[in-house]
């Protein structure tokens, strides 16, 4: 019984304790090595500056979500405290070809999550993913619009915070959501 228990609670130790060395997988099965171990170094909590960007909104503290970004201003977003961006376009849309190279040259961590006409569970996982490990500085997610940024933000908490499905649709709306395919995709993943 021990010896079953212990990968599920290293899982839990590296994806509460994450570190940059590594990258965990949405299961966490991985192999952890002392630093995994160690506990994250204090998080920064601050309201996002507010930037000129479709839809932008201040998600939650260190939490930010819109429209797309200028990349030819990313280093401004550096400036501004942002170190992460989350990307939630598709590869073949205008505008996202060049945003990792841009982000990387500003000295920013840059994530894709592409995302279509839905919204779905393991794209939700993977968002508190990539929120858990960032421990410093502003989080930008964005998509064109910050439709999908809302979509995705309001299934997100759902998971987290074991929310029903009428609250969750209220959280994807206040984070941006508006879309009624959208919000049909949010339900059905919730059921």
């Amino acid at each position: 019984m021990r010896w079953t228990l212990l990968p599920l609670a290293l899982a839990t130790a590296c994806s509460t304790f994450h570190h940059a060395l590594h990258e965990h997988t949405e299961d966490t099965r991985h192999s952890c090595n002392a630093a995994c171990l160690q506990a994250p170094q204090r998080t920064e909590v601050a309201l996002p500056v507010a930037l000129d960007i479709k839809n932008f909104r201040i998600l939650r503290q260190n939490i930010a979500g819109g429209g797309q970004p200028n990349i030819a201003h990313f280093s401004s977003l550096k400036e501004k405290g942002y170190t992460q961006i989350i990307n939630l376009r598709m590869p073949s849309e205008p505008g996202h070809k060049g945003e990792a190279e841009a982000a990387q040259n500003a000295g920013l961590r840059y994530a894709s999550i592409p995302m279509g006409k839905a919204v779905r569970i393991a794209d939700a996982n993977r968002l508190r993913h990539l929120l858990s490990k960032s421990t410093r500085g502003l989080t930008l997610i964005h998509c064109a619009s910050g439709n999908r940024v809302g979509a995705l933000f309001g299934l997100a908490r759902a998971l987290e915070e074991g929310l029903s499905e009428t609250d969750a649709l209220q959280a994807a709306k206040e984070a941006g959501m508006k879309s009624e395919l959208l919000a049909q995709s949010l339900v059905q993943e919730l059921q």
